[in-house]
């Protein structure tokens, strides 16, 4: 399974009620929740040498956007907007977020086992 296919079974809508059950994307305009969390998935599965001005230029990218499945544009944010919010950011929401996708992705997995 490919890092596209696993953010394909994560709903829209999980990060919407995560972000609003944590709050995590409030008075946030450009760097929501799910945004920061694919960006810092794609630029640890991207790249060796991980720094906030690659992570600045992925946020641009077309692969990142074909990642993200975003047809939208994704507004410019410059590197030290992408560390302020990565030390503001809940460490709740991630959690959170790791149990519905785990809970999603153990479903998944287990429907393919019973059809192969």
């Amino acid at each position: 399974m490919t890092a596209n296919e696993l953010i394909g079974l994560i709903p829209r809508h999980v990060f919407r009620e995560l972000s609003a059950k944590t709050k995590i994307d409030h008075l946030v305009k450009k760097l929501t929740g799910e945004v920061m969390f694919k960006l810092i998935l794609f630029s640890m599965l991207s790249i060796n040498k991980l720094s906030l001005r690659v992570m600045e230029t992925l946020l641009q990218s077309c692969q990142f956007k074909a990642f993200c499945n975003y047809r939208q544009y994704i507004p410019q944010s410059r590197y030290n907007s992408i560390r302020d919010r990565i030390c503001t950011i809940k460490a709740d929401y991630f959690e959170e977020l790791f149990a519905a996708i785990f809970t999603i992705y153990s479903k998944y997995c287990h429907t393919k086992r019973l059809i192969n």
